[in-house]
């Protein structure tokens, strides 16, 4: 990632000594610099000068006058990192120092650009639970990327299915349930992912920390309780006019557990991401296997027991 060639110069230099030494040069300059970056005289990078400010410039102002403050990049720092640096900071190139602060290279924009690709692919792939796969890959190389997460889905999928065996009885008498458990856990899955999504993303781009994380979760319960309360009435009534000979109520019970649902997925969708974050796992891994179990199993449990309340 790192390139070695970097233009430096001392900070007793002036602008012409600069642009002289740049000329004389020639074949052996870098290949591509946007900036001079000022040493002292332990080789330590105290400023920057961009070429398009050094042209400018009279040739008997020092370099000090008209160099800008770096972001330097530690020799060993995560390219994750260096990919947040550049683009928290918009830099076209920073320098790269050792342990001993002493520069030893720099890192450009175009060198940048495929790691936030790259690491934006990763998330992707991540949150769906699978590897970083291409057409070159055999099949067992595939399955085996992604059985272990589908084997954790099977497992969590119980959860849901033993919420549906407590209410057996109430399934048995009102059929119309069965048909209905579907809607509440796809809606409520689909609400729990969006929110997922978009704390996941935060999370990765720095934007999202300790500090907003409340005004995050709390704006995530009012857009949950805004779809309930925009898609409850609109489920409710059709139920109600679809089983109205059987019993009207059911209406009710879905867009009641329909309201609840979404209330729990926009929890769920921002709590599991900050909670896995908090103990140092990648949220992008293993958050939408949570999300979905956890959905799963309060939309039948919220359904069904509302169903047995109010039409048992």
């Amino acid at each position: 990632l790192m390139q070695r060639e970097v233009m430096a110069a001392p900070q007793f230099w002036n602008v012409g000594d600069t642009i002289d030494h740049i000329r004389k040069q020639g074949e052996e300059l870098p290949e591509l610099f946007f900036d001079i970056y000022v040493v002292d005289p332990q080789n330590h990078p105290v400023g920057g000068v961009a070429v398009s400010q050094l042209l400018r410039s009279p040739r008997t102002m020092a370099l000090l006058d008209i160099m800008e403050p770096v972001n330097v990049i530690a020799v060993d720092q995560d390219q994750e990192e260096v990919a947040y640096i550049f683009e928290k900071y918009h830099l076209i190139s920073a320098p790269v120092i050792d342990v001993a602060g002493r520069l030893v290279g720099q890192i450009t924009v175009d060198d940048i650009v495929n790691i936030i690709q790259e690491e934006n692919r990763e998330d992707i792939l991540r949150l769906a639970g699978v590897a970083d796969e291409d057409r070159g890959s055999s099949v067992p190389e595939i399955v085996r990327s992604r059985v272990p997460w589908l084997a954790i889905n099977l497992a969590t999928a119980t959860m849901g299915a033993s919420v549906i065996g407590w209410f057996e009885g109430t399934i048995q008498h009102i059929v119309a349930l069965a048909v209905l458990m579907p809607i509440v856990s796809a809606i409520g899955g689909n609400a729990g992912t969006q929110a997922l999504t978009v704390t996941v993303r935060a999370l990765a781009t720095r934007e999202l920390n300790s500090s907003n994380a409340p005004r995050t979760f709390w704006r995530e319960l009012v857009v949950g309780l805004a779809n309930g309360l925009v898609l409850a009435p609109l489920i409710g009534i059709a139920t109600a006019l679809w089983f109205r000979d059987e019993d009207w109520r059911i209406g009710l019970v879905i867009a009641a557990a329909m309201m609840l649902n979404l209330l729990v997925a926009a929890s769920i969708g921002v709590l599991t991401p900050l909670t896995l974050s908090k103990f140092k796992f990648d949220p992008a891994v293993s958050s939408a296997v949570f999300v979905t179990a956890t959905t799963d199993f309060f939309g039948f449990l919220i359904f069904l027991g509302l169903a047995t309340l109010v039409l048992m």
